[in-house]
């Protein structure tokens, strides 16, 4: 028997008592400006609503008379719609110097998706690497002033990492990555943020006042850094490797009213992506319509999906994004396959980090030789880090590492209760980093 589908009437003069929930409907979600500040509005029966980062909804309140809800798409006198990329691109082609073209409308596109990143189940980190003088700095100071509410963690206190990340949904901006290791161990905020949220459902778990708590640490976050990142890491990140420009490619120095320039592109930004969620929500809802090279698939696709269907819905006949950074994505993913990806390869680098990150917590710290860890911990962690997802159970995963040199042993390790299954780690599995 088919159940009967009773659809409940709404009050067209619903006052903001009687508001909506939560967010139902994807198409009516927008992103604007009040009072200089971005935010997430969410549209019912003539009524528009806050939306904050739990899809709660709130009144809209009357932040100053300069506030408003939408954007005129005004940009240097003239209308942005359809040519948001191309103006973005445009605006940033004097600073930076890029040997590929596309990357620049990549930046651009990159710059866009962190207004929309909630709409995705996952979102790429963007890494920026090279060499002093590269212009890695000046790409920072221009993707902070295009993104969504750019936080950098230098600015914010560890404690209050988890708490500004799940209230404010910021665009998280960390700079010399290569000292995370150097600040302190895997119970490092900033590298937790990194290791949980880059999925959707990415969370931390803290004690606040005796009581049991959970953050998001989901938020677009751009990483920059001369050194390579761990293996785990760099799997969650869209790599770009900055260069330096030539004599016949100079670039001009990014002053403080080019960045407040820059700045005034983010309104803009809003509005078209008002206009375009419709679009944007057809795609999300079945991504299979993008028909992407096989080539993009499993994490790679949870990467490179968001700036993909972004891509898509700015297309034009003049530029089309989509398939200039759909060929950039392919190539991109072909050249950073190793020659050597056997799960052993694999299970080493990964092994190779957590240790490093984990090494005073060896439950024999004594032993000179040897790293201890709980066997149902590793399985767990190499589980989740390895994209492969080589392992059904923790067997198979003993028979890999055993190739490496890790085995099992069963002791108590002076503790009371029963012997604990743990993996003997050798210390000389720590492999140095390029650039230490």
């Amino acid at each position: 028997m088919k159940k009967k589908i009773i659809k409940k009437k709404v009050d067209l003069e619903a006052s903001v008592k009687d508001k909506p929930k939560c967010v139902t409907d994807l198409g009516q979600l927008s992103f604007d400006t009040i009072g200089g500040k971005v935010v997430k509005v969410y549209r019912e029966n003539g009524k528009s609503f806050l939306v904050n980062g739990k899809g709660e909804l709130s009144e809209i309140p009357d932040v100053s008379a300069d506030a408003t809800i939408g954007s005129n798409n005004l940009w240097n006198d003239k209308k942005v719609n359809e040519n948001l990329i191309e103006e973005i691109t445009n605006a940033i082609k004097p600073f930076v110097f890029f040997s590929n073209p596309r990357l620049y409308d990549f930046i651009a596109v990159e710059a866009t998706s962190t207004y929309v990143f909630n709409l995705f189940e996952a979102i790429p980190y963007l890494h920026l690497t090279g060499a002093k003088g590269s212009g890695k700095t000046t790409l920072v100071r221009i993707l902070s002033s295009l993104s969504h509410h750019p936080v950098s963690t230098v600015s914010v206190t560890p404690a209050n990492l988890f708490r500004m990340i799940e209230n404010e949904q910021p665009t998280l901006f960390i700079d010399e990555a290569e000292d995370l290791e150097k600040r302190g161990t895997s119970n490092n905020p900033t590298i937790q943020s990194l290791n949980s949220g880059y999925k959707k459902d990415g969370k931390v778990h803290r004690v606040i006042k005796n009581l049991p708590t959970q953050f998001s640490t989901y938020c677009p976050k751009v990483i920059a850094g001369i050194n390579s990142l761990s293996p785990a890491l760099a799997d969650r990140c869209i790599t770009i490797e900055m260069q330096k420009a030539s004599s016949s490619n100079k670039v001009a120095y990014l002053t403080s009213d080019d960045q407040n320039k820059l700045k005034s592109l983010k309104p803009v930004i809003v509005g078209t992506l008002d206009k375009k969620l419709p679009e944007l929500s057809k795609i999300i809802n079945n991504p299979a319509s993008l028909n992407l090279s096989p080539e993009i698939q499993n994490r790679e696709l949870e990467k490179w999906f968001p700036i993909l269907a972004i891509a898509k819905v700015f297309s034009t006949k003049k530029n089309n994004y989509f398939e200039q950074l759909h060929q950039f994505a392919v190539e991109s993913i072909i050249s950073s396959v190793k020659e050597d990806t056997s799960p052993e390869t694999i299970c080493k680098d990964i092994l190779s980090d957590y240790v490093e990150h984990n090494a005073t917590r060896s439950l024999l710290p004594g032993d000179n030789n040897f790293f201890y860890y709980r066997c149902d911990k590793i399985f767990f962690m190499i589980k989740q880090l390895d994209p492969h997802n080589y392992y059904r159970y923790q067997g198979e995963l003993s028979r890999i590492l055993q190739k490496i040199g890790v085995t099992t042993t069963r002791e108590r390790f002076g503790m009371k209760g029963p012997a604990i299954l743990a993996y003997k780690i050798p210390k000389s599995i720590i492999k140095k980093k390029k650039g230490k």
